[in-house]
């Protein structure tokens, strides 16, 4: 009978929809650019309007912790904006913060409105699926390249390290990370002998790219979700089970791997050409005996009516407390004996050893200690507000020494803290920690272990990515941020919340009141001008950067005023509209557009620069002479600002 509930179409898009984010933004670097990701957004949201508008949306109810999550984001939302027209030093970046977390926002409202009963499994199947296909165009890239038109990484990107099609080899491993937990579940607890097969075969495929990505923070995050996986999925004997044949068959892909360095490496050459097409061969052999052999056990358990016994409470209590007081014990021995200070030195220190795999023997650090310490030191700066969503590029510039470029502080919570202050730090941990720990609780509670399975799956993938944004900046990756919170809307609508499956009232069709339909979709609208702005303005300035190349200068002016136009407040587009009236001989308006960048950003040393330029093509050699001193005190480490002030 076709209803809300048991519809095919909405069966469907609870799985499609994740999935299809997932793989489009994967394949798009990751989504990491203002366009993709606003176009994203705009769609998403247009599709929330739309079905709010027509009745077709929310399918089911919305519960109070599903209202409660939209609350949080929003909160969140409102505060960043609150930023971008206050207390910021930017306002075009921080507009550009805006639009990000209004589109993480529209997805989770999206995700949270088509749920219906098995909404969690679809979603989480979804997720997997998704990381799974991201997964094999990675690992094909490696041992294909010329399948694949692979941009050429920025200057100091190590080669050796994969990270196509997020172009970025932590943000790749966190990705399969966030997969990780969703396969596991599904290799040893899913519904079908089908599923089992496909997420066994998938899980060596995921683990082999965080191997190649070398990222020691992908694979902590990994370990971190699927512990907790296995901490609150009922039946945790039977996952175990489910792990092994791809647990083996990962050893043995790893060894493979190891025996062919030159492709691990990625190195060019005729020698690592062969070792890819052998790749692919042995691949296809073992990820087809996997999922073969998945499938045998899992038939035959199912034949002869085998159940596999979950640990009892008491027993699980115990193994927990002998393990909690290994951990102890390991701790105060790591402690007395000094090891744990040895390790923090050696975190502190800013260069890595090694480009490839080596790096999972070292905890150097690669200068995040130093990003944190000037993360810290921003949010003390300005304890209540913090100095403005999307602004730590300016701060780490004055403050962070002579280490490197920085754009982000590398990590989520510390980033926030700086740029938000402690309102912003709490939403964030709220939306982040608060999802993660509603899904576990929701896991652990009485109810049918089938639908209690996949929420414990949702908070495994969460977790792996808030490990992941913790230590990182590859959450600004769109990909990541929107798998967690499609994983999150899943475990905050009514199937999560129906652990024992019963036939209630919260899986009926919602209709809203005309007058909440119509406030949705104000606030939708709104969100998509917000969104349009600073995209409409990026593109502007884009368009107007080709045209010069082009040799059209006037018409490049003229989308630089258009940017303006939608962007009053954009340094980008005065910095533009200055560096193309240079190239015109019009100094004077050259001028009063580099000082309407330096007045919009004042701490961003490159506006200063472009005015020092500015004013030493129009001969005014004691203006530059200025404006170069300030560019280099909002960024004294830069020999490139101290090679044109010893001119």
């Amino acid at each position: 009978m076709p209803n809300a509930r048991s519809g095919f179409w909405g069966s469907a898009l609870q799985l499609a929809l994740p999935f299809v984010l997932v793989v489009y933004l994967g394949l798009k670097a990751g989504g990491y650019d203002i366009g993709i990701r606003s176009e994203v957004g705009i769609i998403v949201i247009w599709l929330a309007l739309l079905g709010v508008a027509f009745g077709l949306l929310p399918v089911t109810r919305v519960t109070k912790v599903g209202w409660t999550g939209i609350g949080l984001l929003t909160a969140l939302a409102l505060f960043v904006g609150l930023g971008a027209i206050t207390w910021t030093e930017s306002t075009e970046r921080s507009m550009i913060e805006f639009s990000r977390v209004l589109m993480l926002l529209g997805t989770f409202a999206l995700v949270l409105l088509i749920q219906t009963r098995d909404g969690v499994e679809r979603t989480v199947t979804g997720v997997a699926a998704g990381v799974t296909v991201i997964g094999i165009v990675a690992l094909a890239s490696r041992f294909e390249p010329d399948w694949f038109d692979v941009p050429a990484l920025p200057m100091g990107f190590s080669v050796a390290r994969l990270s196509y099609p997020l172009e970025y080899w932590n943000g790749l491993a966190a990705l399969m990370a966030i997969g990780l937990a969703p396969l596991a579940w599904g290799a040893g607890a899913a519904r079908d002998v089908l599923t089992r097969a496909l997420s066994a075969a998938a899980i060596p495929l995921v683990l082999s790219v965080i191997y190649l990505s070398a990222s020691r923070g992908g694979a902590i995050a990994a370990a971190s979700g699927l512990l907790v996986l296995l901490v609150v999925v009922p039946g945790r004997i039977k996952v175990l089970i489910g792990l092994v044949v791809p647990g083996i068959a990962t050893l043995i892909m790893f060894g493979f791997l190891n025996d062919r360095q030159e492709l691990r490496d990625g190195d060019l050459g005729h020698i690592a050409t062969t070792q890819g097409s052998e790749m692919i061969a042995i691949t296809l052999v073992l990820v087809l005996a996997v999922a073969l052999t998945q499938a045998l056990i899992s038939w035959a358990m199912e034949r002869n009516g085998g159940v596999i016994p979950d640990a009892s409470r008491d027993t699980t209590q115990i193994v927990g407390a002998v393990l909690g007081m290994l951990a102890l014990v390991g701790i105060v021995v790591a402690l007395g004996s000094g090891f744990v200070g040895d390790r923090w030195n050696e975190f502190k220190q800013p260069q890595v050893s090694g480009s490839t795999v080596q790096r999972f023997g070292n905890l150097n650090s690669g200068a995040r200690y130093e990003v944190w310490k000037s993360a810290w030191n921003a949010s003390r700066e300005e304890p209540v507000t913090g100095i403005g969503p999307g602004t730590f590029e300016f701060w780490w510039a004055r403050d962070g020494g002579d280490v490197q470029f920085m754009r982000d502080a590398h990590s989520l919570y510390l980033e926030f803290l700086a740029e938000t202050g402690p309102v912003g730090f709490l939403l964030i941990m709220l939306v982040v920690f608060g999802s993660i720990a509603l899904a576990a609780f929701r896991a652990l509670a009485k109810g049918d272990p089938l639908r209690r399975a996949p929420v414990a799956a949702a908070a495994g993938g969460m977790t792996a990515f808030a490990v992941a944004a913790g230590v990182d900046w590859a959450w600004e990756m769109t990909v990541l941020p929107v798998a967690f919170f499609a994983l999150a809307a899943s475990t905050l609508g009514p199937a999560a919340s129906s652990g024992e499956g019963r036939n209630t009232s919260r899986f009926e069709k919602s209709h809203w009141p005309w007058y909440a339909r119509i406030g949705f979709c104000a606030i939708a609208l709104l969100a998509l001008v917000a969104i349009y702005i600073p995209y409409k303005g990026d593109r502007l300035v884009r368009d107007s950067q080709a045209s010069y190349r082009a040799g059209d200068t006037e018409k490049a002016l003229k989308q630089a005023d258009d940017a303006l136009d939608i962007q009053p407040y954009s340094a980008t587009a005065n910095l533009q509209k200055a560096q193309l009236l240079i190239q015109a001989g019009r100094y004077q308006p050259a001028i009063q557009a580099a000082q309407k960048a330096v007045r919009e950003e004042p701490f961003n040393w490159q506006n200063w620069l472009v005015l020092s330029e500015t004013f030493d093509a129009a001969g005014e050699s004691k203006n530059s002479a200025l404006a170069l001193r300030r560019a280099h005190d909002l960024n004294p480490s830069s020999t490139f600002i101290e090679g044109l002030m010893s001119e």
